[in-house]
């Protein structure tokens, strides 16, 4: 009974008349359904990412966003030098 999980006074219980093993195994078989959905979740996604490779879909690193207006910031600066030397 100690290798199915049950601690040493529910044992004394069971052995004692106290409680039926049944109903007993049938509880400790219910409070194990969450862990192992749990488990059994997290080995699917475990498993899927061999499988889909080492890179996510987007193919690394997120993209940055330009700042700004989306110029480059060389670009105003050679319209102001052009421009000044237009006025000469």
């Amino acid at each position: 009974m100690r290798q199915i999980g049950l601690d040493l006074p529910v044992i004394k219980k069971v052995l004692a008349r106290e409680v039926n093993l049944a109903d007993v195994a049938a509880t400790h078989a219910d409070a194990l359904e969450a862990p192992i959905r749990t488990l059994r979740l997290r080995h699917a996604v475990l498993r899927a990412v061999p499988a889909r490779g080492s890179q996510p879909g987007y193919g690394g690193r997120p993209r940055r966003r330009p700042r700004g207006n989306g110029r480059s910031q060389s670009r105003p600066r050679r319209w102001a030098i052009a421009a000044a030397s237009t006025r000469v």
